[in-house]
Formats: structure tokens, sequence, C-alpha cells
């Protein structure tokens, strides 16, 4: 058990991603403290067996979490929890700006404060989208970079802030309206599924390899400082490649109109390629293998 010892505060850990860390985080043996809203669905964990292994603290109010934070004395935070909304909308927006900057900049304030050696960002290569300066997809994507601006502050005064800068991740038991899932549902549909014409490249990052890029950061001697990683498969696909690919490895047919609908816009043909990889770590499940395994 590699984190053996550890003690590790978790967000998000009743989303996708989040839950899936979490119980690998106690696989590998850390003490692991979640914060989690009342209204947050437990399921994920309960079905993962590793509900009764975390201790929950509740943040639903301002200022809340802090008192258990400092008696669970983490000596890192794993920060995943998100808004990820794709609207710029005055009620979408204030979401976004709460959930992304205004919550994780009070963990890092508590991080200062108590003295934590390491704060753990999750990030999303959208932030890039095609190029490696910024150049958000997105409201979401421009709040993720705008915490990471505010993040620096708290590296040089001394904090080490990874950033894990994440493509498409995807897996077994993902309810989120992901591609696959959307590929996923159009097979038997009784009419055809309008998408674009197809040319745009999707990087999917299986979730367990997702997990053990955290575990590597997490396994990294500290450094003064902030650092930006990539987590991608290294052999992002063309939609059309990777719909024939779910077809092929799974002996199905996906009902899809190519060109039915255009490209979004700013639609993201190649995803930016730039990122350095986490040290120590690379994918090792294949995407054939993890479309055949979900």
């Amino acid at each position: 058990m590699r984190l053996a010892g550890r003690r590790i505060l978790l967000t998000g850990a009743s989303g996708y991603l989040g839950s899936n860390l979490a119980a690998r985080l106690v696989a590998e043996g850390a003490a692991v403290c979640a914060l989690l809203r009342p209204t947050s669905d437990r399921e994920a964990l309960r079905r993962k067996g590793v509900l009764d292994a975390l201790r929950i603290v509740p943040i639903d109010e301002a200022g809340a979490f802090e008192t258990a934070a400092a008696d669970f004395g983490p000596d890192s935070i794993v920060h995943c929890a998100a808004c990820c909304e794709g609207g710029d909308d005055p009620a979408t927006a204030a979401r976004l700006l709460e959930a992304n900057i205004s919550f994780p900049t009070r963990l890092l304030a508590a991080a200062s404060r108590l003295g934590v050696e390491r704060f753990v960002n999750t990030g999303t290569s959208w932030q890039n989208s095609d190029s490696e300066l910024f150049r958000p997809f997105n409201l979401y994507a421009a709040t993720k970079q705008a915490f990471e601006a505010l993040a620096e502050h708290y590296a040089l005064a001394g904090l080490d802030v990874t950033t894990l800068r994440l493509f498409d991740v995807y897996g077994p038991d993902d309810p989120r309206g992901k591609i696959v899932n959307l590929l996923k549902r159009t097979v038997g549909a009784a009419s055809p599924l309008d998408m674009s014409p197809g040319g745009q490249f999707i990087d999917l990052v299986h979730v367990d390899d997702a997990c053990e890029a955290f575990v590597a950061v997490l396994l990294t001697p500290t450094a003064r400082g902030s650092r930006v990683y990539g987590v991608s498969s290294g052999a992002p696909l063309q939609l059309r490649d990777l719909v024939d690919l779910f077809e092929r490895v799974r002996g199905v047919r996906c009902e899809i109109r190519f060109g039915g609908r255009p490209y979004r816009e700013r639609e993201v043909m190649m995803p930016n390629r730039s990122y350095p990889s986490v040290p120590g770590w690379a994918p090792k499940i294949d995407t054939a293998v993890g479309l055949a395994a979900i």
C-alpha cells in the first residue's frame, strides 16, 4: 500500500472521478477525509464499498469544513470537485464562479493555515482547446484557468501545487452524458443520432489510468511552486474512428448520421498535445480494451 500513513483531504468524492479516486486512495492505504455537501449522492461510494472507510465532512456553510479539516490534519488536499456546466448565462456563471473559484480558493487558504504540504488540482484540457496558449473552450474552462492563477499566489508562498489537466475520462459505471455513453445509447435506437462530420479528435483516458496519475503525483517528493501536467491517452482518435472502434470491439452498430449537424462553435479539432506527462506515469489501458469492458 503505497500511500499508507498519508492523510488526504478529498473534494468531489461523490462524482465519477472522485468516487473512483476515493476507492483507489483507500486501497493504497491512505486515510481519506471527503468534503461533501449534505445533498451529494453517496451511492457511488457505497457501491465501491468505501463509504464507511471515509471520514465525511459537510461543506454546506461557508467555513464549516475548516475546523473539521484541522482536526483531520491532512498532509495533502486533492481537489476534484467542480461545476462542469457549459453555459454562460448569469445563473450558470454564478454557479461556476462559486464552485470553481471561490470554494477552492478557500481550500487553498485553509491549506496555508493548516500547513498542508501539497495541493493537487484537477484541471481540463479545454483550458487550451487546440492551442498551447490559454484558449478556453467555454466559461467552465476559463474558471479553471482563473483558479490556477489564484493558486500561484499560494505556490509562491511555499505550497506544492500540482494541476492535472485531464482529457476525456471514461470507464465503467459512468453516469455522465459523455461521448462513450452517447454511443451506447445509439445502439439499437429507432432513429439515428445527428452528429458533426466527425473529423475532430477525441482523447479518451480510462478512469483507472487517471486515478493512477493522481497517485503518482502524491508519491513524488514535495517541491515549492506550481506545475501542470496533462493526463492523456497519448493516442487520440478521430470521432469517426472512435465510433468504428466502439462498434468493432463491442460487436454492435451505432445509429449515427455524421454531418447531421455542424461542428460546435470553437470546436476542438485536435486537442493540445504539448503538456508534459506526470513523472513516472503512463496510461496502461488501451482504448479498445477499455471500450470493450464498459
